[in-house]
């Protein structure tokens, strides 16, 4: 059998839905939660829920996803010595027939350090960043930025045909639900923690590789994740997820892809570039659907065909508008793609 580590962090809600469903689960021995420092009545309220099965412990501070789970897998192993284990995210659902299987599957080979299954969105349908080769330095970069930017990276996600194919070795997976082999896990440094959020997984697969240990990516087996609702939650922000993940992927780009000094410049500047023309075309949308909201609230015609076909001019200056963004940043990333991706 397996344990499993889940982290909260102010989501006590989905949380102990979450528990409430795997704790039925036969196939899963032990079940900690870690409450990474909660602001809320988080850890009150999980302690309730502690059985023989459950176990909720505290941490002392939040150091962030990677700290939460390190310090749930240290647990399980000083306590109960514990051979396999699930990490998961509270927003996700998976059948006990998954754990199981992924369980036979890493216990026949040794050769591997994680397994994963296919990663669904709620409405059944794949989603293709289930699994990814560990992408390139300047990938990385591209794939953190907005839209134009991105479209330069996505060549290194594996292509749907693969995903719904044999099962196949891939270079990193998704973080929302994985099961790995604890001493490999632990041997390989476990997450590392100088990451508060974000990039994870592509790390864990690079470590993975120094250990000569791979990642089993099983086709027939899925997961389904509620996406980012309880990063929603904890981290409401999005500006404040967003510098967490320039954060983490300037810290990965400097230490596991040793970026020199005038690379990384480059790289911040880009981030900042990109977290600019996102900032000013979210807030060019907003004041425009205002705009158009002013319409509707200011007219008392009850034929309202002129606020419509204002609307609809509206919309299409919008679209205009925006291509034309667009197009002038994807211009610039030809030129800068030539300049760094020779």
């Amino acid at each position: 059998m397996v344990s499993l580590v889940v982290v909260n962090y102010n989501d006590a809600e989905n949380t102990i839905k979450f528990m409430n469903t795997v704790s039925a689960y036969n196939a899963i021995e032990h079940i900690v939660v870690v409450d990474n420092a909660s602001t809320d009545d988080s850890y009150e309220r999980l302690k309730k829920y502690a059985s023989f099965k459950i176990e909720i412990i505290k941490n002392r501070n939040n150091g962030g996803y990677g700290a939460g789970n390190n310090l749930g897998i240290d647990y399980l192993w000083n306590k109960y010595n514990t051979e396999i284990c699930i990490i998961s995210n509270a927003d996700v659902e998976f059948s006990q027939e998954t754990v199981s299987v992924l369980e036979e599957k890493l216990r026949q080979n040794d050769i591997l350090g994680v397994v994963a299954a296919v990663m669904k969105r709620p409405d059944g349908n794949i989603r293709t960043d289930t699994a990814w080769n560990i992408p390139t330095g300047w990938q990385y970069t591209f794939s953190t930025c907005c839209f134009p930017f991105r479209k330069l990276s996505k060549d290194y996600l594996y292509p749907y045909e693969q995903l719904t194919g044999q099962d196949f070795y891939a270079d990193a997976v998704a973080g929302s639900m994985l099961m790995v082999r604890v001493k490999d896990f632990k041997d390989a440094g476990g997450y590392d923690e100088n990451m508060f959020l974000y990039g994870e997984e592509s790390v864990l697969g690079i470590k993975m590789k120094c250990i000569s240990k791979k990642t089993l990516l099983v086709t027939d087996c899925y997961f389904i994740h509620n996406h980012s609702t309880s990063i929603n939650k904890s981290i409401p922000s999005k500006l404040h997820q967003k510098e967490l993940i320039y954060k983490s992927r300037t810290y990965v780009l400097e230490k596991y892809y040793g970026f020199n000094s005038f690379e990384m410049l480059v790289v911040k500047s880009l981030f900042s570039l990109s977290n600019l023309f996102e900032s000013l075309y979210l807030s060019f949308r907003n004041s425009t659907r205002k705009g158009v909201d002013s319409v509707y609230i200011t007219s008392n015609n009850p034929n309202r065909q002129t606020d419509r076909q204002t609307d609809r001019q509206t919309d299409r200056q919008t679209d205009r508008q925006s291509k034309s963004v667009i197009l002038c940043w994807e211009n610039i990333i030809i030129v800068l793609k030539g300049v760094l991706c020779p």
